[in-house]
């Protein structure tokens, strides 16, 4: 190999290192955009998740002592119980709504990297390479 085919070569493969490292980069951003948007959802998750917990172990204490009770024919129908039930209900709630969003930013993002993995391989086949 003489010396310009050997210049050429690593013109080449520098060329396409560098397309490489431009396209994986492009990726990293487009993950991290995803991750500062997922991170508080996930917060907020963990939070909704902890205080739903709480509310079911209140509930079961309560629902054991009103079980002791003589009079405790019908829990359900006890205030309190269904204060704590109803907060249950929009704990739930407001999980399902974070879920529900928490996916949405997911497939977002996997859209836009599989758009610059497409574009990038478009560009490419436009090429000839």
């Amino acid at each position: 190999m003489n010396k310009k085919n050997f210049w050429d070569n690593a013109k080449s493969t520098a060329k396409k290192a560098g397309s490489f490292a431009t396209e994986l980069s492009k990726i990293a951003g487009t993950r991290v955009v995803e991750f500062e948007q997922l991170t508080p959802l996930l917060a907020k998750r963990f939070n909704v998740n902890r205080n739903m917990h709480k509310q079911y172990e209140q509930l079961g204490e309560m629902t054991y002592e009103l079980s002791k009770m003589k009079s405790s024919a019908n829990i359900g129908e006890n205030s309190d119980v269904k204060d704590i039930m109803s907060e249950i209900r929009a704990l739930e709630s407001n999980l399902s709504h974070i879920e529900s969003e928490i996916e949405r930013v997911k497939s977002e993002y996997n859209r836009k990297v599989v758009n610059l993995k497409n574009n990038n391989s478009s560009s490419k086949k436009a090429q000839g390479k």
